[in-house]
């Protein structure tokens, strides 16, 4: 009710109940994040939260148990190997949050909160196995299990799955496996994790309009014939302090990520393949505390943060050998003061960023770098109408900077991108109902995207002309009894330029409205029934600023069945029910870099899934 700002939180009893089988499901259909399904395979979609497009991954920030989870490249960050088991809640953040999350919290930022950092109340010994089943050859095995002995806690899971995909070459297979350790006492929390995902992953590669009407299921002839692929390990280790000093809260926080991976891909009609190691050191560090004062409650936070990215690529002889590194330090503080007279919360905070990337290749001798100061800010008042409802406003400045991939290609040449983002809000909460409301626009100077049509065809990252979207977001939360509820989030907003070559122009891949829509109804003691609908209008698709080709609307209804006792479990969903064709990505392409095309990328038609699942307690 007091925060300044529009989030949507996702508890584990709402993700449980949905039938989603990943997070990624669970942000699109319950969340109502925009998602298009991964150009790199696997069951990965990647995330848009402000209308980015091809850019949308390094535009939002996802943050894993405290600490922001970054890369310093264009790659995506895959977080469909996170067991939702171990999900205690996700919270979206719509709208800028350069103050706290840094670099890149532009359009939004996603919170994972799991087992591994999470201060869940009294846990139960528990256990549990599930096996699924399902279209394409999907088939998936789990096993997660939480124990807790006096302060001790430890928490268990592991995963295997595989498909054959629903076009060709898009077979897939993966397993996960995590463990944490926490230890909980009156004034001190300590906790260590550490995950281990390997995924093997075909990629099919894009399609012509008349491909795609011929025969969606099918891959790109050069793709099929390389049988171009992905093949991961990833390695995430982590350690957390935390503790009450007397009501000052000192965090801590260290991870390291380990991602190796290997591909073969398709560049100008041959095929190419790399192998890219990166490691990822994060530290961060932060004193929070609640002060009672004459006039009303402060509570601040202030934090210390620095983040080490480095990689190699072996392109062998096609493009060389590349090492990238990429270096950040911020200081932050928010500070919120609640002034208990008028009941107006009054929130302000400021961050810097020192961040430092270069690019050498060996095989050219090439050599790209950027140094950057930037600054974000944030201003907000929260106003209690009454003991249900508050309304709030908010102005912030945002930031991020280009990434080794972006300006790389261009030179060195690309400008930071930064954003002033103005917004209002409502909030509304009780017993049965919860509703939240933002009006927002956000006016982006230098907006980093790619341009299918600059050097030649070739295509390059570039800063675009002025950009401005604004709209409107809602969420609603009903029960309507204990056994029926309904929730929903929805937006609309336009996106267009306002100066330059494509004034007026829309923005690419920036569907003016979208919404997801869930009922539940508990139909018997164990037994329910779940409907998610998810639209998307018609948008632009990638690169096309000209606004000469569009993508059409798609509307997608998944139903899901569970019953379910204290020692088991049974759920049947059915993905895309009324078997709908739809495409949610394409972009701009050409052939010799002189005839140009559409490059879709075909989303899956009706599929089946079934899991039992079985409880030891």
């Amino acid at each position: 009710m007091k925060l300044p700002a529009f989030v949507t939180v996702l508890t584990q009893e709402d993700i449980k109940n949905s039938g989603v089988r990943t997070v990624n499901e669970a942000l699109m259909s319950l969340g109502g994040v925009l998602g298009r399904k991964s150009l790199y395979g696997g069951n990965e979609f990647t995330m848009d939260l402000g209308g980015f497009g091809e850019a949308a991954a390094s535009n939002m920030v996802y943050v894993i148990d405290g600490v922001a989870f970054k890369h310093g490249d264009a790659s995506e960050i895959r977080i469909s190997n996170i067991s939702l088991d171990e999900v205690e809640r996700i919270e979206i953040q719509r709208g800028g949050s350069s103050v706290l999350y840094g670099e890149g919290a532009v359009g939004g930022v996603i919170n994972i909160v799991t087992h591994a950092s999470g201060l869940t109340g009294k846990i139960q010994n528990t256990a549990n196995a599930e096996a699924g089943y399902g279209s394409y050859g999907f088939k998936e095995i789990k096993t997660s299990g939480q124990f807790a002995n006096e302060g001790l806690r430890l928490f268990l899971s592991g995963a295997k799955g595989q498909s054959d995909g629903f076009r060709a070459n898009s077979g897939n297979h993966s397993d996960n496996a995590s463990v944490a350790i926490q230890w909980v006492g009156d004034r001190t929390r300590v906790g260590t994790s550490f995950s281990n995902n390997n995924e093997f992953a075909q990629t099919p590669g894009s399609l012509t309009m008349a491909q795609y009407l011929s025969n969606r299921n099918q891959a790109d002839s050069d793709n099929l014939s390389n049988r171009t692929l992905i093949d991961s390990n990833s390695k995430h280790y982590g350690v957390f302090s935390e503790i009450d000093l007397n009501g000052l809260i000192w965090r801590n926080d260290v991870k390291r990520r380990d991602r190796d991976y290997y591909y073969v891909d398709i560049y100008d009609s041959s095929s190419i393949n790399a192998t890219i190691g990166t490691t990822n050191y994060t530290y961060s560090s932060t004193l929070s505390q609640s002060i009672a004062t004459g006039w009303g409650k402060n509570q601040y936070i202030v934090g210390l943060e620095k983040n080490h990215w480095s990689q190699y690529r072996d392109y062998s002889r096609a493009f060389g050998y590349f090492d990238n590194t990429s270096d950040s330090k911020s200081a932050y503080f928010k500070n919120d003061f609640d002034l208990s007279s008028t009941l107006t919360r009054i929130s302000m905070g400021y961050r810097v960023e020192d961040m430092n990337r270069y690019s050498i290749g060996y095989l050219y001798d090439e050599y790209y770098e950027t140094h950057k100061k930037m600054e974000a800010w944030e201003w907000g008042i929260t106003q209690t109408l009454t003991p249900h409802q508050s309304v709030w406003t908010r102005l912030s400045r945002n930031y991020r900077l280009p990434n080794i991939d972006e300006f790389s290609a261009n030179s060195a040449t690309l400008n930071p991108q930064s954003s002033l983002d103005k917004e209002i809000g409502w909030h509304f909460l009780t017993n049965s109902t919860q509703t939240d409301l933002r009006f927002y626009q956000s006016n982006i100077q230098n907006e980093i995207a790619y341009d299918a049509t600059v050097d030649g065809n070739y295509g390059g990252n570039v800063n675009l002309d002025p950009t401005k979207r604004q709209g409107v977001e809602a969420s609603i939360r009903h029960k309507f009894s204990q056994q029926f509820e309904v929730s929903g989030v929805a937006n609309y907003k336009k996106s267009n330029f306002v100066g330059g070559t494509y004034s007026e122009n829309a923005i690419p891949l920036s569907p003016n409205t979208t919404y997801s829509l869930r009922g539940n109804w508990k139909f018997a003691s164990a037994q329910s029934v779940s409907v998610i609908v998810t639209y998307t209008d018609a948008q632009q698709i990638g690169s096309d600023y000209s606004n000469l080709y569009s993508m059409p609307s798609y509307t997608v209804t998944d139903l899901f069945y569970q019953y379910k006792t204290p020692k088991w479990e049974f759920q049947f969903a059915v993905k895309n029910a009324f078997n709908k064709d739809y495409y949610s990505y394409a972009t701009n392409a050409y052939i010799d870099y002189t005839t140009r095309y559409t490059a879709l990328y075909p989303d899956m038609k009706r599929s089946f899934f079934a899991v039992y699942k079985y409880y030891l307690n």
